[in-house]
């Protein structure tokens, strides 16, 4: 079953081809996969990477995960949720933010 990527108007849509280009050059046309469990593999690692291992230059030159790990950091020092010895309360964290590799 083929799948469409959504074209979104403005800003939204530049990022949106700019990823979508991204990710088939460096994923899907590399490879062509003989099963969907192959492709979701393939997909899966390329997410990893993209997220928690590369520079995004738009974020400052940090992995999303990492930026996200420390907006969770500076909230939760805002609103008092981090414990009095500096270690994170990792209970507060959002589902997501837990799992990031920095």
């Amino acid at each position: 079953m083929p799948y469409r990527l959504c074209r979104l108007s403005g800003q939204n849509g530049v990022r949106s081809k700019s990823f979508n280009g991204r990710f088939r050059d460096e994923c899907l046309n590399d490879t062509l996969f003989s099963t969907l469990s192959e492709a979701r593999s393939a997909i899966t690692s390329w997410k990893e990477d993209h997220n928690h291992h590369r520079p995004h230059s738009a974020l400052g030159n940090v992995p999303p995960a990492e930026l996200a790990m420390k907006s969770t950091r500076e909230r939760q020092a805002a609103s008092g949720q981090e414990r009095s010895d500096g270690i994170m309360n990792l209970d507060m964290l959002p589902e997501n933010a837990a799992d990031a590799t920095l």
